[in-house]
């Protein structure tokens, strides 16, 4: 665990879970990624599933991303399951991991770089599509 007193400058990698609940300026590759309300990641995320609830900007890529009304990112997104409570912040782009279109030149271990903001239409398309049963 990153404590709310904690501002950490490199890489975490772990077997398991990181809880963020400080400042992560670094890349990040654990199982789950919990990220708490106050607390900010910034840089590349590997993950199986990670849970934002804070600040996080920079490139996301996991199976599922879950996206909680206190959140407020700025990110490339790649994601086979992704949700967002009403009042999540997004700021970036949002694509599933088998689309075909290319992969951008950064990767997970990339800092993000500025991305054109989506509009809350895009994100309840991608919201519907990753979990049907949200309509």
């Amino acid at each position: 665990m990153v404590d709310e007193f904690l501002t950490m400058k490199g890489d975490l990698e772990s077997e398991g879970d990181i809880h963020v609940k400080g400042k992560v300026f670094g890349n990040i590759r654990c199982k789950l990624l919990i990220v708490e309300v106050d607390a900010l990641v910034e840089g590349g995320v590997e993950a199986e599933e990670v849970i934002v609830r804070g600040n996080a900007k920079g490139t996301i890529r996991a199976d599922r991303v879950r996206l909680e009304k206190t959140a407020n990112v700025d990110s490339e997104i790649r994601h086979n399951s992704f949700s967002a409570e009403e009042g999540a912040r997004i700021k970036g782009s949002l694509r599933s991991k088998d689309d075909p279109a290319k992969e951008s030149d950064t990767d997970a271990t990339t800092s993000h770089r500025q991305r054109s903001p989506r509009t809350t239409e895009d994100i309840a398309r991608a919201v519907q599509t990753s979990n049907p049963d949200a309509a």
